[in-house]
C-alpha cells in the first residue's frame, strides 16, 4: 500500500498509568528491562521508557506515569483498506457485496449457502470473518468482543499526536488530524459487551466522555462528532487461529483486537497453509 495510501505516521505511543492502577505500573516497571531485552534482538534498540516528564507536556491531569515507545505508529485504517481494494482489482479479485452466507458445507469441494439460496462452489474457502466465524464453524475458539468508540470535533489545539493506551490497553486514544479518537472500556461490561451486536451503551460512553475530562484531553466544552462501535474477535489465546479446520476449508480469524497490525502477516500464513497443504 505504500506509506503515503495508508497515511501512516510513526508517532510513537504512551502507556498512560493513574492512582486506579498503580499495580500495573509497578508490574510493567518490573519487567521492562526483561521486555527490552526480548525486543532488542528484533529492532536492535530498547523499545520502551520511562517517560513521567512528558506529563506536563502534554498537558495530562490524574496521570502518574507514561511508558513511551518510539516505534508504534498509526495509520487511517479506511484509506488503508480502500489502497487494498483497488489493488485487489488490478489484481483481478472479484468482490460479491450484499450476500449474506447462511451457512458453509466443508467437503473435498467446499461450498457456501447465501441467504438468498444461492450455493457458490470452490475448491478452496478461506473464512476471514474473524468474530463471526463461530456463526459458520462453531467449534472454532472465537469470541466476539464489541467496542464502543467516539470522536471529536476538530481543535487546533489538541496536544495529543501520539498512540496512548490505558489500563491494559482496554482504553485507548490517539489523534486523528486535529480530532481525538477514544474508545474500548469494554472492561467495565464485560459479559454484556461480549456480543456480536453492534449498538453504543450509556456506561461505557459515559465513561469515555469522562475520561476525556479527568485527563485534559480535550477543552472543556469539547463536542463528539460521531460515535461508532466494532466487533473484535478474541480468546483465550493472543495467536490468531491459521489453520485447515475442515477438509480445503481453512481459517484466518482471532486477530484479538489487532487486525490492522497483524492483518497482512496473517494472509500471508494463511496463503502458505493454502499452498502447503
Amino acid at each position: 500500500v505504500g506509506i503515503e495510501a495508508m497515511d501512516y505516521q510513526t508517532c510513537g505511543s504512551y502507556e498512560l498509568f493513574d492512582d486506579s492502577i498503580n499495580e500495573l505500573y509497578e508490574e510493567a516497571i518490573d519487567k521492562l528491562a526483561y521486555i527490552n531485552q526480548l525486543l532488542k534482538y528484533e529492532i536492535g534498540q530498547e523499545a520502551f521508557k520511562q517517560k513521567d516528564d512528558d506529563i506536563a507536556k502534554l498537558a495530562l491531569n490524574q496521570t502518574n506515569h507514561l511508558i513511551f515507545s518510539q516505534y508504534e505508529g498509526q495509520l487511517h485504517p479506511g484509506k488503508m483498506m480502500n489502497s487494498l481494494y483497488e489493488i485487489a482489482i488490478r489484481m483481478g479479485v472479484r468482490f460479491l457485496y450484499g450476500h449474506e452466507v447462511a451457512k458453509i458445507y466443508a467437503s473435498s469441494k467446499p461450498a457456501i449457502q447465501l441467504k438468498n439460496k444461492q450455493q457458490l462452489k470452490a475448491e478452496i474457502l478461506i473464512l476471514a470473518n474473524n468474530a463471526f466465524s463461530r456463526e459458520l464453524i462453531p467449534d472454532l475458539e472465537v469470541q466476539p468482543a464489541r467496542n464502543q468508540v467516539l470522536i471529536s470535533e476538530s481543535y487546533k489545539n489538541l496536544k495529543i499526536k501520539h498512540c496512548f493506551h490505558y489500563n491494559q490497553g482496554y482504553t485507548y486514544f490517539r489523534n486523528v488530524g486535529d480530532r481525538l479518537l477514544i474508545g474500548g472500556a469494554r472492561n467495565l461490561d464485560l459479559l454484556n459487551e461480549a456480543t456480536e451486536e453492534f449498538g453504543l451503551t450509556t456506561k461505557i460512553q459515559d465513561f469515555l466522555k469522562q475520561f476525556i475530562v479527568q485527563k485534559n484531553l480535550l477543552p472543556p466544552n469539547f463536542k463528539i462528532e460521531t460515535q461508532w462501535s466494532g466487533i473484535l474477535g478474541i480468546g483465550k489465546s493472543k495467536k490468531p487461529i491459521i489453520k485447515e479446520v475442515k477438509s480445503n476449508t481453512f481459517a484466518a480469524v482471532r486477530l484479538g483486537g489487532m487486525g490492522i497490525a497483524i492483518g497482512t502477516l496473517v494472509a500471508e500464513k494463511i496463503v502458505n497453509e493454502v499452498l502447503n497443504r
